[in-house]
């Protein structure tokens, strides 16, 4: 597929990459920092908008970037050879999930501290949010096959995951 995209050949792919698994893991790279840099977590000291606003546009962007087209053909590919590159897995785990984890983390740290939110496990949280603004939609897309998901829809996801997610955390 790379080829036939840049009109190079085999023999200048591996010059450049030396094997399979070292062209694999550039593009998930790619994809990773692609997802990543389109993120923007909001600083509550100076984001005027309210908490679910902030939310709102962060949980958008990562599940926009999340459903591209692209990333999720890197995604089928990386469950083909994550078993035969476990090493493989844990680096995209800590170069992916693990920064956005990390992310949030600082992120809901900052409310928790001027008192916008009450959490008692802030890593955990950071966790259940981005597993809640995927909400099973890039599972549905892996196994069905699907290469594009209406904006619509993950808008629907997105302000449903933040709704609840808020409900469970603001004060009382």
């Amino acid at each position: 597929m790379i080829i036939a995209e840049t009109g190079g050949s085999r023999r200048n792919i591996y010059e450049l990459f030396g094997n399979k698994k070292t062209l694999f893991k550039a593009v998930m790279q790619d994809q990773i920092d692609t997802i990543l840099t389109k993120i923007q977590v909001p600083d509550p000291a100076t984001d005027p908008r309210p908490i679910q606003q902030q939310l709102e546009a962060l949980g958008t962007a990562f599940l926009t970037g999340l459903m591209a087209p692209d990333a999720l053909q890197t995604m089928r590919q990386f469950v083909v050879y994550a078993s035969e590159w476990p090493e493989l897995s844990r680096e995209a785990y800590a170069a992916g999930p693990a920064i956005l984890h990390a992310r949030l983390e600082t992120y809901l740290t900052a409310l928790a501290a001027k008192g916008d939110l009450v959490l008692a496990d802030i890593p955990t949280a950071a966790r259940i949010l981005a597993e809640m603004l995927k909400g099973g939609l890039d599972l549905e897309a892996l196994m069905t096959h699907q290469y594009t998901v209406p904006h619509h829809k993950i808008e629907k996801q997105v302000r449903a995951a933040v709704d609840m997610f808020l409900n469970g955390t603001l004060p009382r």
